[in-house]
Order: structure tokens, then C-alpha cells, then sequence
């Protein structure tokens, strides 16, 4: 988990999308639920903040 936290952190205020049609939402989201497996909370509630936001910039976008 520690590798795969490391690998996604630049990516962090991206969303995640598949194939182009699918998006799976802000990588931020996924960091939150490593850093939250890994029991770093104070980072996890960070990542969350992130995520709402970059979700607030993607709706605003439509």
C-alpha cells in the first residue's frame, strides 16, 4: 500500500478515468482511503478535502 500511496500522490488533485467515457472520481479519494489503511488520519482528512474539491472544480467544468 505504501508503494501504491507513493505512486498516486502526484496525481493527487486528478481525476481517474478509464477508458474516457468512465470516470472513477479524484485520485484524492483513493488517496484518502490508502492513508486512512495505512493509519495516517491527519492525511486521509487532507486527501478527503482534496478530493471535494477537485469534485467541486469537475462539476463546475460541466
Amino acid at each position: 500500500m505504501e508503494r501504491v500511496h507513493a505512486e498516486l500522490l502526484p496525481a493527487g488533485e486528478e481525476l481517474a478515468a478509464g477508458s474516457g467515457v468512465l470516470t472513477v472520481g479524484p485520485v484524492a479519494g483513493h488517496l484518502a482511503d490508502l492513508a486512512a489503511a495505512l493509519g495516517r488520519d491527519e492525511e486521509a482528512a487532507r486527501h478527503r478535502r482534496t478530493a471535494r474539491a477537485v469534485s467541486g472544480r469537475a462539476r463546475a467544468a460541466v
